[in-house]
């Protein structure tokens, strides 16, 4: 089985075939392991079309990445206002 390995935004994207379609694989910088969310579509698609759905999901994280890194995924946040802090 060929892995079509892509970087996109700092996360790589492994897309393999499955069944007549394909199944892109998600990895987070430094990460060993896929997202959960990694897309796939069983279907007779074009590739590219899971590669973009799998680049929307990386787009997504990247959006809130200022309020979850993703590093501590399931774990809360602890948001502080600024003026709740000792000046």
């Amino acid at each position: 089985m060929t892995v079509e390995t892509i970087d996109y935004n700092g996360y790589r994207l492994e897309v393999v075939p499955v069944g007549k379609g394909w199944r892109v694989s998600i990895y987070a910088p430094e990460s060993t392991s896929a997202l959960r969310e990694s897309p796939s579509i069983l279907e007779k698609v074009p590739k590219e079309m899971v590669i973009v759905e799998a680049k929307k999901i990386v787009d997504a994280r990247a959006a809130t990445k200022g309020v979850d890194d993703g590093k501590h995924e399931g774990q809360p946040i602890l948001m502080v206002r600024s003026d709740d802090l000792p000046e």
